[in-house]
């Protein structure tokens, strides 16, 4: 392992989070062999107890009554949101998207007739009428 893949797995290690146990092994010889990502480790290691030292401290605590009759004052005090009305669409805009679409369906389809078969899609072809002949019998044979 080098520097630049320990500094991927790092947090994992530091805060002991399950992970692979031969990745793990190799951080820890890495470390044993870099002082700069061992200093790293510990440094890491030593933030992660801080911060769990910290958050069992501060588990307990919680604002003081007081602090709560403040806030639920000052949401009674608030006057009641008014709800918007849910606009529905028109019955004209909904007839004239129809109609809309009735059109763009209608001039796909002149389109369409108007490019008609070609004539390969129509399965002709411009051979000589003895070639079209030779061509046919094969196909039968």
């Amino acid at each position: 392992m080098n520097c630049q893949r320990f500094d991927e797995v790092i947090n994992d290690v530091a805060r002991e989070q399950i992970m692979d146990a031969t990745l793990r092994h190799e951080a820890f010889r890495h470390i044993r062999e870099c002082s700069t990502c061992a200093a790293r480790l510990n440094d890491e290691q030593a933030l992660t107890h801080q911060l769990r030292d910290f958050a069992l401290t501060t588990k307990s605590m919680s604002a003081p009554e007081r602090v709560g009759a403040h806030l639920l004052e000052a949401f009674d005090s608030q006057s009641e949101v008014r709800r918007q009305p849910i606009r529905r669409a028109s019955g004209s805009r909904y007839w004239l998207a129809a109609v809309a679409a009735l059109v763009l369906v209608v001039c796909g389809l002149f389109i369409a007739f108007l490019a008609g078969p070609t004539a390969q899609q129509a399965g002709v072809t411009n051979l000589p009428e003895g070639e079209r002949g030779k061509k046919f019998r094969k196909r039968r044979h």
